[in-house]
């Protein structure tokens, strides 16, 4: 038996994708060539603090003469609130332009560079001028990835109340299309036991000391398919097309064989760590990587999932010295 007032092995909280993040850009209404970025959980309510609907908002975009501000792009489908906030940090610093041009041109090369990538981010733009800008694509910068879904609301003209009519109604169809799917996957995993179609083992998400396993769950209409998402992560990556030209990893290594005279030395894997997309084993139809992941933390807390890990011995190890270094700093500061 525990010690007399233990409380048991420490947990954490899981990581879980967030409903929502995304990395905003407005643009003053009375001053066309002033701009503002930020990053928000929820676009409608950062939208009206911006204006001073509500209270808060950032001291900038409450200056003389720059409101109302209108919400041109959103960037969103972050696997965490850190990322957004580098593309803030990335697209705010000095050397990010000042027109809308540079503004549009700098969010082409974020979704091109490695890290983000393999996000699958969706570009949102609330009006048709912006979106004709996009589509000129000034600086020539085109998308490397061809599964980044960019969208826009045809609107012409400038109008505070048609751009928050224009967010409100993006907010909604996000919530009402996450409630849809998210129902459906509560409906297969309530009734108990389920095969894994990839390994044939038992998915329970019903039994009280289950450890709640992310799963991979098809979310095309019609299509019931189910399975580890670990299993999944092997499937995937073997259904991506392989490139063969050499990775830079190949390249390195082969001049290591050559620097240090070694034969045989470890070769990486073929393909992406983490995979981009793939066919549903069950229907066939393109399953998106990112998605499924999102949907997969999403629904272990819908179906009742505390959210809490335990902690293994080497993250307490860790958090031990981070303990001593974050009250070094403390010290540091207050003397």
């Amino acid at each position: 038996m525990p010690p007399s007032g233990s409380q048991g092995p420490r947990k954490k909280l899981a990581h879980s994708v967030p409903k929502f993040y995304g990395c905003y850009l407005l643009r003053s209404i009375p001053k066309q060539n002033s701009f503002y970025i930020g990053s928000t959980p929820d676009p409608v309510r950062r939208l009206r603090q911006h204006n001073g609907e509500l209270k808060a908002g950032a001291y900038k975009t409450k200056r003389k003469g720059f409101r109302p501000w209108e919400m041109i792009m959103i960037v969103h489908g972050f696997p965490n609130k850190i990322a957004a906030l580098q593309v803030t940090r990335i697209t705010t610093s000095k050397t990010a332009g000042r027109s809308v041009h540079h503004k549009l041109g700098n969010v082409r090369l974020l979704l091109n560079a490695p890290f983000f990538n393999r996000m699958n981010l969706k570009v949102q733009i609330f009006n048709s001028e912006t979106y004709k800008i996009w589509c000129t694509n000034k600086f020539g910068i085109n998308l490397s990835n061809q599964l980044i879904h960019i969208d826009y609301n045809n609107i012409q003209e400038t109008d505070e109340d048609l751009n928050i009519e224009s967010v409100v109604n993006f907010k909604q169809a996000q919530i009402e299309n996450d409630q849809k799917l998210l129902t459906k996957f509560k409906e297969m995993l309530q009734y108990g036991e389920k095969s894994c179609i990839v390994c044939d083992k038992t998915i329970d998400y019903i039994k009280t000391d289950t450890d709640y396993p992310l799963v991979g769950i098809c979310y095309h209409d019609s299509c019931d398919h189910i399975s580890h998402l670990s299993c999944l992560t092997t499937y995937f990556r073997e259904q991506e097309t392989e490139i063969d030209e050499k990775t830079a990893d190949e390249i390195a290594l082969q001049r290591l064989s050559q620097r240090i005279k070694i034969s045989e030395i470890t070769k990486l894997p073929k393909g992406n760590l983490i995979p981009q997309k793939a066919k549903c084993p069950s229907c066939d139809k393109t399953l998106i990587w990112s998605s499924l992941v999102r949907y997969s933390t999403m629904i272990r807390l819908v179906i009742g999932y505390d959210g809490k890990e335990p902690i293994t011995e080497l993250e307490e190890l860790e958090g031990e010295v981070n303990d001593k270094y974050d009250d070094e700093a403390e010290l540091e500061l207050t003397q």
